[in-house]
């Protein structure tokens, strides 16, 4: 586009505008004078010879005839020194007049030069642009595997790792890293600007539709924002193939669960044969630190058994396992827990959308003395099975407390029940302190007690022996294993 512009002695006949000069035949030629091009400048501040890699720039356009509307910029690397696939021809575009820059210095120095133009509201660049070459430096990051111990001694074919990085002369949340196992460096896994990744079951994938059991190593290094990469982080555990269809985790901490231990332990021997199942004592080697861990560790089993039974210590990692139990019921596989502290006072899981979703329930029920929705049952009181269900009526051995009574959205869901005053002296109704159901959105079911079943192991009376079981503890977990699809239901 030319710009028109009046030279001296340029004449207008009568009042008419300039549109009509040519048309009323003044016979005064005007002259349309070109456009005159934007210049531009740059500077920074501070010696030009080195500076950081992480630099700001500032520059400045002026254009005699109109206005800058906009810069072109780009960096031009010398050869063998620009960034894969970098263009340095190709302009960038922008409406500032300064910006942050991270050059890219994988080692240490690099020696681009900075070219800007200006562009007029005529689309016109400065046909000379400002240029400025600089020598970056770039110190390279560091980064550092942390935990206590950094991962457990055995894990399941997944695993999660955290870690600590510096940038001594950038901004470590700039930074990405590469995590690989053993010697696949090369098949490393980019992870963005976190602390902490989980290396997924894929990663110990023997090719054969199995894992790769054994001692792995991991492997961690940090790419900081200019291309700088720190040296190797390394540690080395030991992975086990899952066993079996069912995973057992014992949640139950201290010598108190050596009674349920031997319970759950004597029925999945005698259900599913042993060694036919894996097994997880959390106080012993705790493979679960996050999420992740738990919903992949959850995937390898068709159901998953968790026991804390009567402890009142609330399960950090029970409290992760949220998502892992709705992703096991919704792909149609199976969980059960016998805990105190699922829901209610001290809950492990304090969603109310899992309590409404998951476990069915509307509310759990207020103890008026304490004030919490714990209630307590004495020796030899005697729990019923929920109609429809294949479970047997429980008597317990033992005082037991913390039982949470649940108020169901279905009443077909009830488990287990407490008859009048059983939990309370003001109780006149069935309580519901067990569910068994298939929540919504899934084909998975769900078997959740909220007493200890350890304690209710004893033979009701008028009810047969359940012989070769040694106690309906042990024969009601071996139902609950059949209603899983594991075994013949004795």
């Amino acid at each position: 586009m030319i710009r028109p512009r009046a030279l001296p002695g340029f004449a207008i006949c009568g009042a008419l505008a300039t549109a009509l000069v040519l048309a009323a035949g003044c016979g005064v030629k005007g002259t349309l004078a070109p456009n005159t091009p934007p210049e531009t400048i740059v500077f920074v501040e501070g010696p030009v010879d080195t500076v950081n890699h992480v630099v700001t720039l500032r520059w400045f356009g002026s254009d005699p005839d109109g206005e800058v509307v906009r810069y072109d910029y780009r960096f031009v690397y010398p050869a063998g020194q620009e960034p894969a696939g970098y263009d340095s021809s190709a302009w960038l575009a922008t409406t500032r007049v300064d910006s942050t820059f991270a050059i890219y210095t994988p080692g240490g120095y690099a020696m681009p030069t900075f070219v800007i133009r200006s562009v007029d509201n005529d689309g016109e660049p400065d046909p000379t642009p400002a240029r400025q070459t600089f020598q970056f430096k770039n110190d390279p990051p560091t980064v550092r595997l942390v935990g206590n111990p950094i991962l457990p001694a055995t894990t399941l074919p997944v695993a999660t790792i955290e870690w600590t990085a510096n940038d001594p002369d950038g901004n470590i949340n700039q930074a990405h890293f590469l995590v690989w196992l053993d010697a696949n460096e090369a098949g490393a896994a980019v992870v963005p600007s976190v602390t902490s990744y989980t290396l997924p079951p894929s990663s110990f994938d023997d090719g054969a539709g199995g894992y790769l059991a054994g001692p792995h190593t991991v492997h961690l290094r940090c790419v900081d924002d200019g291309g700088a990469v720190s040296q190797p982080d390394s540690f080395t555990w030991n992975v086990v193939a899952p066993v079996g269809q069912v995973l057992l985790v014992d949640d139950d901490p201290g010598a108190a669960s050596n009674p349920a231990d031997a319970m759950y332990g004597a029925s999945f021997d005698r259900q599913l044969g042993a060694g036919n199942y894996t097994r997880v004592d959390i106080e012993v080697v705790n493979p679960f630190r996050s999420i992740a861990d738990l919903t992949y560790s959850f995937g390898f089993f068709q159901s998953v058994f968790w026991y804390q039974e009567n402890s009142i210590t609330r399960s950090g990692t029970l409290a992760l396992a949220e998502e892992a139990i709705r992703s096991t019921l919704a792909r149609g596989g199976n969980f059960y827990i016998s805990s105190a502290t699922l829901v209610g006072t001290n809950a492990a899981i304090e969603s109310g959308a899992f309590l409404k979703q998951i476990v069915g329930a509307d509310s759990v029920r207020i103890n008026p003395n304490t004030q919490t929705t714990n209630f307590g049952t004495g020796n030899g009181q005697v729990l019923t099975a929920g109609a429809g269900t294949p479970y047997d009526s429980l008597r317990s051995v033992a005082i037991s407390t913390g039982i949470d009574a649940l108020i169901l959205e279905n009443s077909g869901d009830a488990a287990f029940l407490a008859r009048p005053i059983i939990l309370d002296s003001t109780q006149t109704e069935d309580w519901v302190i067990g569910v068994d159901r298939v929540p919504a959105g899934g084909t998975g079911r769900l078997v959740a007690l909220m007493f200890p079943l350890r304690y209710f192991g004893g033979t009701p009376t008028g009810a047969l022996s359940p012989a070769p079981d040694a106690n309906y503890g042990e024969r009601t977990v071996r139902k609950i294993l059949a209603r899983f699809g594991h075994g013949v239901s004795p």
